[in-house]
């Protein structure tokens, strides 16, 4: 099973690192197109064995920063099923682009990026119905820490969290309250341990909605301190 993406690595040199970079401004907004001809150096995302058994494909599509050094600086999740938006998401984070110049010099930019896992050995007749509803059944959802289940609604951000197989956000849905509010509980549900959903007796990546109280401060936990790679 292999993982085709709709952009193409493209073999440009690598730019002068002297370069100044534009600070004090919002990142660029480039096309599929303009972003795919800076890419340097693409991993590929492995298609997650789980998801293969269980018919699940489709298209993940992600929000990828890229600062002005042409380094992944954040990648957000817009669609897709979580065992597929954990494998984009870990791949994306480790490809270089080549910096975006401006008359005022490099910068930052923001660009979407499509990864589409087709299960390519099978025809897709022969798939069950509904496997994504059928998985979906089977899964017992994560479960947020004491913080937000003794949380009080009044002072509360709700967001949709995607929690990794460890137990740690990985990406995070605004749904509501104000975008100050959402940057803070961010940063609090970083530090956040969730007991992750399950398949069976496996632990599996999944989706959260849950309510962070953002007048809590961070747990100073110094094991949930150290960000564990998810």
């Amino acid at each position: 099973m292999a993982a085709v993406l709709t952009v193409v690595c493209s073999l440009a040199a690598a730019a002068d690192v002297t370069q100044p970079c534009v600070t004090g401004s919002a990142p660029f907004r480039l096309t599929k197109r303009q972003a795919t001809k800076l890419l340097l150096d693409q991993e590929r995302p492995v298609y997650p064995p789980l998801a293969s058994i269980n018919y699940i494909y489709g298209k993940v599509q992600l929000l990828v920063t890229v600062n002005c050094q042409g380094r992944v600086q954040q990648v957000h999740v817009l669609s897709g099923h979580p065992f597929l938006a954990v494998a984009a998401l870990r791949a994306i984070r480790n490809w270089i682009y080549r910096p975006f110049e401006t008359k005022r010099g490099r910068a930052a930019f923001q660009t979407r990026v499509n990864v589409n896992f087709s299960l390519l050995s099978r025809d897709i007749k022969d798939f069950p119905p509904d496997s994504e509803k059928f998985l979906a059944h089977s899964v017992h959802p994560p479960q947020a820490p004491r913080e937000a289940a003794d949380a009080p609604e009044a002072g509360t951000v709700q967001m949709r969290v995607l929690v990794s197989a460890k137990g740690r956000a990985m990406d995070s849905v605004f749904l509501s309250g104000t975008p100050a509010q959402f940057r803070k509980a961010r940063k609090i549900v970083a530090h956040w341990h969730f007991k992750p959903a399950r398949w069976g007796n496996l632990a599996v990546p999944w989706y959260l909605e849950v309510g962070v109280p953002v007048d809590a401060e961070p747990s100073r936990d110094p094991e949930l301190s150290k960000r564990a790679q998810p």
